[in-house]
């Protein structure tokens, strides 16, 4: 997507998809997100010159991850709450490990715990439909 128009219409499509899914959908949609940055980061964080830009990618995807944690609700699930919040707090470890080493190696380990959860919470979406 190099050009601007494309980018604009595909942002204002992103919006308009964030501002009507389903709390389930809007789950999948941070899932999706955080995966998007890690990726990005991993390939940057490869090289001398774009460790910066990576970086920005995986603080991205720590935030994200942050987010879900932050939406846990342990009443409605506590042993739920009390798993992901471990797997998220993994998560963040790994993310932080790829920074503080400048060494991308946990990132595809990190990338394929969300990509799990995301199916997971996917296949609730599908079979709500």
């Amino acid at each position: 997507m190099a050009n601007p128009k494309a980018r604009n219409t595909y942002a204002a499509y992103k919006n308009v998809e964030a501002k009507t899914a389903s709390p389930v959908q809007l789950v999948v949609l941070l899932y999706e997100g955080a995966v998007k940055h890690i990726r990005k980061g991993e390939a940057l964080l490869q090289g001398e010159d774009s460790f910066h830009a990576g970086a920005e990618h995986v603080l991205r995807a720590m935030c994200i991850v942050t987010e879900l944690a932050g939406i846990l609700n342990p009443q409605a699930s506590p042993d739920l709450a009390r798993n992901l919040s471990g797997i998220y707090q993994h998560i963040i470890g790994l993310l932080s490990q790829a920074l503080r080493e400048r060494d991308p190696e946990t990132l595809p380990e990190a990338a394929g715990i969300l990509e799990s959860l995301g199916s997971a919470w996917r296949q609730l979406t599908q079979g709500a439909a």
